[in-house]
């Protein structure tokens, strides 16, 4: 009997939330200035197709190095393993 008084005998697993006082003073806010802004303009479509032009001919580019990377060190690879098994 003692056991189950002792298990339901626990804290909660959140603390109860303080009850706000009514004394205290409110802060002053911090003024804020507004400012007119420039509405915003899309992208002329000249610039962005130039862009995508661009990005293309740049990833095709890297793409091409890398492919001529990965060949070089490919042959270079299977020479050098054909080499050794002929010794």
């Amino acid at each position: 009997m003692l056991a189950l008084l002792s298990l339901g005998w626990r804290k909660t697993a959140r603390a109860t939330p303080k009850p706000t006082r009514g004394n205290e003073e409110r802060l002053p806010g911090i003024e804020v200035d507004e400012l007119v802004v420039p509405a915003y303009h899309r992208t002329p479509m000249l610039k962005r197709l130039w862009a995508l032009a661009s990005a293309s001919v740049l990833s095709m580019l890297i793409g091409a190095l890398a492919a001529i990377a990965l060949a070089v060190s490919l042959s270079w690879f299977v020479t050098t393993l054909s080499d050794m098994l002929r010794r």
